[in-house]
């Protein structure tokens, strides 16, 4: 494996090693991982823009927004958002999980199904370290590593060991996990990353995306081992793709390639049921990749400087139809990373469904691609193939993207 650790190495990967990784690399990169200080968020707010049919901006209105507005009636302490398609989660600095958005399926966790367009509390769940939301599933872990799901279960992406045709409106927790670090989901698939750095799926496997080593469309009902990757440090998924960030700086994926998603200078309309490196992110033996981020269609990863300076740039491969890559041009189908224009030293970035957020070492935040519902925040409705900074938004210190909406955290100035 070229720039690779050997296997010796990879013996001797401790439970701390790998934790601190963890730790390391969602403090640098990850807007999935993301947390304000330690000791809470003082005066952070949380801020949406984009598409708002569901409620999903949690302003307590319907109305699209072009500009940043600000979530209401959230408590203070905010320490990670998380949203996939139409609703949103929110963790607080107490453990506790707030929601908004649509619920058709039970995916706000309050025992209803009603939408909604203020933040709800999620039902009798605290000691919360990570959510995750997916399209019609949320997932979350507690400080003692149990995982707990609600919303639709029809593939058993809840990990309870069954699919159900009734949705589960609160949480539920899933069978046979108990060490679990960190979660993410996607469209009817979830994916666990442990203590240790191993990584399982469950869920759907429509088009290979669960990595589990076939392209049979089942239902995965078990936890079951994505393979050749671990140890992980991070994992992100798109619609029918997945990303995964080792320990040694290297990303790898997996799923569909029918836009280049996984960044195997191929794209072709075969899914790959086993995890392959993203090509480019090593340079002169040195393992550049440092954090990633799936859209719907297309691949992220923040990538080192080779020279060890601080120009970190996001890099991306996949679809660019609606100029989500950033690189001022818009193809169908892209394998070999592509770097986003005149944007350095960034340092968190994330990928909604055909847009693309970075922020940079000034907190500074940056969007392109689809504009639709003006989820770049710039004012307009205009597709933007290169950056553009999100209004005059500054102090960011979170982000997370999904189907046309976008949203922050900010420490307002002073």
């Amino acid at each position: 494996m070229p720039g690779g650790a050997p296997a010796a190495r990879l013996a001797t990967v401790t439970r701390r090693t790998v934790v601190l990784l963890v730790a390391a690399v969602c403090a640098s990169a990850l807007s999935a991982c993301e947390s304000t200080p330690p000791g809470g968020s003082g005066g952070a707010e949380v801020l949406s823009w984009g598409k708002n049919d569901f409620g999903q901006l949690g302003d307590g209105t319907f109305d699209n927004r072009s500009t940043p507005v600000k979530v209401v009636g959230l408590p203070t302490g905010v320490r990670q958002l998380s949203t996939f398609s139409s609703h949103t989660l929110a963790l607080m600095s107490d453990g506790t999980v707030w929601a908004w958005g649509l619920n058709n399926r039970g995916q706000l966790g309050n025992g209803s199904t009603d939408n909604a367009n203020r933040p709800v509390k999620v039902s009798g769940l605290d000691s919360v370290t990570m959510v995750a939301a997916g399209s019609q599933h949320s997932m979350a872990v507690r400080s003692d590593g149990t995982v707990w799901g609600w919303g639709s279960n029809t593939h058993g992406e809840l990990g309870t060991g069954t699919k159900t045709k009734d949705p589960i409106v609160v949480p539920t927790r899933a069978a046979g996990i108990s060490n679990a670090a960190q979660v993410a989901a996607g469209f009817d698939a979830t994916f666990v990353l442990d203590d240790v750095g191993n990584l399982v799926a469950l869920g759907y496997n429509y088009r290979a995306q669960l990595g589990i080593g076939t392209t049979r469309e089942i239902d995965v009902l078990q936890p079951t081992a994505v393979v050749g990757v671990a140890p992980v440090t991070r994992v992100d998924v798109g619609k029918t793709h997945a990303v995964a960030l080792r320990y040694d700086n290297i990303a790898w994926a997996w799923g569909s390639d029918n836009y280049g998603q996984l960044g195997d200078d191929k794209a072709n309309d075969d899914p790959d049921p086993n995890p392959s490196p993203v090509r480019g992110f090593i340079v002169d033996g040195k393992n550049l990749a440092i954090g990633i981020a799936a859209g719907y269609d297309h691949t992220v990863v923040l990538g080192a400087a080779s020279d060890g300076s601080a120009n970190s740039r996001a890099w991306s491969v996949g679809q660019g139809r609606y100029g989500q890559l950033g690189n001022g041009k818009t193809p169908d189908r892209e394998s070999f990373r592509v770097p986003a224009s005149n944007l350095t030293q960034i340092t968190r970035i994330d990928a909604g469904s055909r847009h693309t957020l970075a922020v940079d070492s000034a907190g500074i935040l940056w969007a392109w691609g689809q504009n639709l519902y003006g989820e770049l925040g710039d004012g307009t409705t205009t597709q933007r193939t290169i950056p553009v900074q999100v209004s005059t938004l500054k102090g960011v210190t979170g982000v997370s993207a999904g189907d046309g909406v976008s949203l922050a955290i900010r420490t307002p100035a002073g």
